[in-house]
């Protein structure tokens, strides 16, 4: 909650919760890919994961 500036669990890390290592090495991925600094600030990187759901037709 606190990297991602939350102030809730999102529901997909809720559902893994029962998977532990799965749920380690999602959140590895993640953190990697969009909290961890990079070329592009962390909201640029928040706009374009929901721009690629909107154009996957993502309904959640």
């Amino acid at each position: 909650m606190a990297q991602l500036d939350l102030d809730f669990v999102p529901n997909l890390y809720n559902a893994m919760a029962s998977k532990p290592d799965y749920l380690e090495a999602n959140w590895n991925k993640v953190k990697s890919v969009t909290v961890e600094p990079g070329k592009l600030d962390h909201l640029t990187k928040e706009i374009v994961a929901v721009a690629v759901s909107a154009v996957n037709g993502c309904d959640y």
